[in-house]
C-alpha cells in the first residue's frame, strides 16, 4: 500500500503539526468505478429503451389518428352524399306512403262495404229459409205497412201473385180494422218479391220488400259530420243508440272513436275517446257497435290495463277470451244474500273501530294531501280478499306510477288489476274508468271469489260525467253537475256488494271539495253508502296516519259482522276519544284539574295508548286476529279507568287473516 503525503505541506519544513496520512485501494476504486460506469449504461440503456418504445407509440397513436380522420372524412363524404340522394328521393318517398296509405284505407273501406254486403246476402237466405218454414211472418209486414199508410187516403197494396192467396186476405183485415177497406185496392204485381209487398199512398210508397230492407241496412250504419262543438262532433242521418261506440274518419285517413251521448235536431250527439283534432264538416261515421263490452279473465291479475281493459304497462298483452258488459244491472234486491262475515282491510284502525263486511259499501272521505292513497295501498297489500280491483281516475300521471311501485308494491300488484284515466285523458275514459273496474270485479265475483274494488275516486267520476253532460246539453244543477251525474252513482255503486257466490267490497274515495262535507257529490254518496270513512286534515297534520276521524266514521253492518266484545271495547274506546275532544281547549291550556271528570281523567291516562293503537306506518302488516286481541285489551283497561262492568275477554274466533295473501288461482 503507497502512503501519500497530504498535498499543502512543505515536507522539508519542521512542522509542529503532525503529518496526517490517508491510505486508497486504487483496485477497489476501479471496481467501483466499473459498477458505476455499467450502472450508467443500463440507466442509458432503459432511457433509449423507451425513448424507442415512446417513439413507437407515438408512431402507432399518429397512424391510428390518421386512419380516424380519414375514416371520419370518408364518412362525412359518404354522408353527405347519402343525404343529398334521399333528400332527392324524400319527395317520391313520401308520395309511395301516402300512396300506400290512401290505398289501406280504401281497402279498409272495401272490405267493410264488402263485409256488409256478405253480412246482407247471409241474412236474406237465413230470413228466406225462415220464411219458407213460416209463411205466416210477412202477415205482419203487411199489417206494419197498412198502419203506417192509415193516414194517406187512398191505399193500393202490391203483392206477389204467389202471396195473394194468404196475404190478401190479411190485407183486407188490417184494412177493416183500419176503416179503410173501401178505400183499399190489393193488387197482383210481378216485380214483388215472394214474402214482401209494396203499399202506395199519395204521399208516397212503402217497401217493405226483405232486400229493400237489407239492402237499406249497410246506408243505416254511416253518417257524416255536421257539426263539431268543443270536444263534441253532431253526426246526421246516423241512427244510433245512446252509448253506441262510432267512428269518425278524419281526412287524413285515421279513425277516432267516439260515444253516442245525446241526440239534437242535427243528429247524434258524439264525445270522442280522445282528441278530436282534425275532423271537420263532411267527414264520415261508421257505426262500431251498439253494446260495450271489455275482455277479462285471470290474465288481468297483476297488470295495469286503461278504461276499455286493454294493457298499458308495456307487457305482452294477455290472451282473454270472456268479454263482459260495462253497464251492467245490479243484482235484485232479494238476490243479495246478508252479509255477516267481516273482512280484514289490514289498517287496525277500520278492523277493529269501523269492522266491515264482505259485500259491504263505504267511502274515504277527504279533502288533497291527507293521505288517501297511502291508506288504498295498505288496503291493498294486507286485504284478506282473494283480488284486488284498483281504480284510479283523474289521478296526475306521476302519481300513478308512485302509487303501484310505492304504496302497491310488488306483492299487493301480484293479486290486483289496477284500472287507470289520468287527468288529462278525455272526460268519456275518465267515466268508463269505474264502469270497467266494476265489471272486472263483478267477473272475479261470478266466479266466487271475494274482491276488494278500490275506486280513487268517484268524485273526478261524477266530475267526468258532469263535463260529458254539460257538452250534450243538459241542463246544470247543483255546482253544475246534470241530472245524470245523480242518476249514475247509484247505479255505479249498486252494482257491487255480496251475491249468491262470491263478493265485492268496495271502497270509495270522494274528494270533498274545500273540506265541506254538505258538497253534492259527498252528501250523495254518505246515503248510498254502508257506512263512511272520514279523514282529517288535522289529524294528519299533526302526524297522525291513518288520519281516520273516528267520532265522524261509521260502519252501518259493524254489528252484523263483530261480536260483542269487540263492539263494547271499541264503544269504550270512542266515548274516551269524545271525551277528550270536548275538553281538547281546556286541557290543551292546563285548565283542566284532574279528578274533575272520571271519563276525562281515563281519557287522559289513555291517550297515548288509544293512539298507538290507531296509528300504523305504511309498512305495519296487522292481521284481523292481532287487532281484535289489541282492541280487546284496551278495551279493558278502559273499563277499568271508567269503573265500568266489562266481559271476560273471549277467545278470539276471528279467522286469522295473512298480511300478503299469494296470487289466486282463479
Amino acid at each position: 500500500m503507497a502512503s501519500i503525503i497530504r498535498g499543502g505541506v512543505d515536507s522539508a519544513q519542521p512542522s509542529s503539526q503532525p503529518v496526517r496520512a490517508v491510505a486508497f485501494d486504487f483496485q477497489d476504486m476501479s471496481h467501483r468505478a466499473d459498477e458505476y460506469v455499467q450502472q450508467v449504461r443500463d440507466e442509458a440503456a432503459k432511457i433509449v429503451q423507451q425513448a424507442h418504445a415512446d417513439a413507437e407509440q407515438i408512431r402507432r397513436n399518429a397512424d391510428k389518428a390518421g386512419r380516424e380522420t380519414a375514416e371520419q372524412a370518408i364518412e362525412k363524404v359518404l354522408s353527405e352524399m347519402v343525404g343529398k340522394q334521399i333528400d332527392t328521393l324524400r319527395p317520391a318517398l313520401a308520395g309511395i306512403v301516402n300512396q300506400l296509405d290512401d290505398a289501406r284505407n280504401q281497402w279498409l273501406d272495401h272490405w267493410q262495404q264488402a263485409s256488409l254486403a256478405l253480412a246482407v246476402k247471409i241474412a236474406e237466405r237465413l230470413v228466406r229459409r225462415e220464411l219458407t218454414a213460416q209463411p205466416e211472418i210477412p202477415e205482419d209486414w203487411v199489417r206494419e205497412a197498412l198502419t203506417l199508410a192509415a193516414a194517406g187516403g187512398e191505399i193500393t197494396v202490391r203483392l206477389n201473385p204467389a202471396d195473394h192467396a194468404h196475404l190478401a186476405p190479411k190485407a183486407e183485415e188490417v184494412a177493416r180494422d183500419l176503416g179503410k177497406l173501401a178505400q183499399t185496392r190489393i193488387l197482383d204485381d210481378d216485380a214483388i218479391k215472394p214474402g214482401g209487398c209494396l203499399v202506395e199512398t199519395r204521399y208516397g210508397a212503402i217497401d217493405m220488400q226483405l232486400e229493400t230492407q237489407l239492402n237499406a241496412t249497410p246506408a243505416a250504419l254511416t253518417g257524416s259530420v255536421v257539426e263539431v262543438v268543443g270536444m263534441t262532433a253532431t253526426a246526421a242521418d246516423f241512427p244510433a243508440p245512446i252509448g253506441a261506440l262510432a267512428e269518425i274518419y278524419a281526412p287524413s285517413g285515421e279513425s277516432i272513436e267516439a260515444e253516442v251521448v245525446g241526440f239534437s235536431d242535427a243528429g247524434a250527439v258524439l264525445y270522442p275517446l280522445r282528441s278530436i283534432a282534425g275532423v271537420r264538416r263532411g267527414c264520415r261515421v261508421r257505426l262500431k257497435r251498439t253494446e260495450r263490452r271489455i275482455r277479462v279473465g285471470n290474465g288481468l291479475l297483476g297488470r295495469v290495463v286503461n278504461a276499455h281493459a286493454r294493457c298499458i304497462d308495456g307487457k305482452p298483452h294477455p290472451f282473454l277470451t270472456d268479454r263482459a258488459p260495462m253497464d251492467r244491472d245490479a243484482p235484485g234486491p232479494v238476490d243479495r244474500p246478508r252479509i255477516q262475515q267481516p273482512l280484514s282491510t289490514g289498517v287496525r284502525s277500520i278492523d277493529g273501530m269501523l269492522t266491515c263486511g264482505r259485500g259491504q259499501r263505504l267511502g274515504i272521505f277527504a279533502g288533497s294531501g291527507v293521505g288517501k292513497s297511502v291508506l288504498l295501498g295498505t288496503m291493498a297489500r294486507n286485504t284478506s280478499a282473494d283480488v284486488n280491483v284498483i281504480c284510479l281516475v283523474g289521478e296526475r300521471g306521476r302519481e300513478v306510477n308512485d302509487f303501484i311501485e310505492r304504496d302497491l308494491g310488488p306483492q299487493g300488484l301480484a293479486r290486483s288489476v289496477v284500472v287507470v284515466a289520468t287527468s288529462n285523458e278525455p272526460a268519456l275514459m275518465r267515466l268508463q274508468a269505474a264502469s270497467a273496474a266494476t265489471s272486472i270485479a263483478e267477473w272475479f265475483r261470478d266466479r266466487g271469489k271475494d274482491v276488494l274494488l278500490l275506486v280513487d275516486s268517484v268524485t273526478r267520476t261524477a266530475m267526468a260525467n258532469r263535463e260529458i253532460g254539460l257538452a250534450a246539453g243538459e241542463p246544470p244543477t247543483s255546482r253544475g253537475y246534470p241530472p245524470s251525474t245523480f242518476s249514475l252513482l247509484p247505479k255505479l255503486v249498486e252494482r257491487a256488494g255480496r251475491a249468491r257466490q262470491g263478493s265485492i267490497t268496495a271502497f270509495y274515495s270522494v274528494l270533498v271539495e274545500g273540506d265541506d262535507e254538505n258538497e253534492p257529490i259527498a252528501d250523495t254518496m254518505r246515503g248510498l253508502l254502508d257506512g263512511h270513512v272520514w279523514l282529517s286534515r288535522k289529524l294528519a297534520g299533526e302526524g297522525h296516519y291513518p288520519a281516520i276521524d273516528l267520532l265522524q266514521s261509521i260502519s252501518r253492518l259493524m254489528s252484523e259482522v263483530a261480536g260483542q266484545r269487540e263492539q263494547e271495547s271499541a264503544l269504550l274506546v270512542r266515548r274516551l276519544l269524545a271525551a277528550y275532544r270536548e275538553n281538547e281547549d281546556l286541557i290543551t291550556i292546563g285548565a283542566y284539574r284532574k279528578g274533575s271528570n272520571r271519563t276525562v281523567d281515563a281519557a287522559l291516562a289513555l291517550r297515548e295508548e288509544i293512539n298507538g293503537f290507531l296509528r300504523q306506518t305504511r309498512t305495519e302488516e296487522c292481521t284481523l286476529e292481532t287487532t281484535i286481541q289489541a282492541l280487546n285489551a284496551l278495551g279493558t283497561k278502559a273499563a277499568n279507568a271508567l269503573g265500568a262492568p266489562v266481559a271476560p275477554i273471549a277467545p278470539v274466533t276471528a279467522p286469522a287473516v295473512t298480511a300478503a295473501a299469494p296470487t289466486p288461482t282463479i
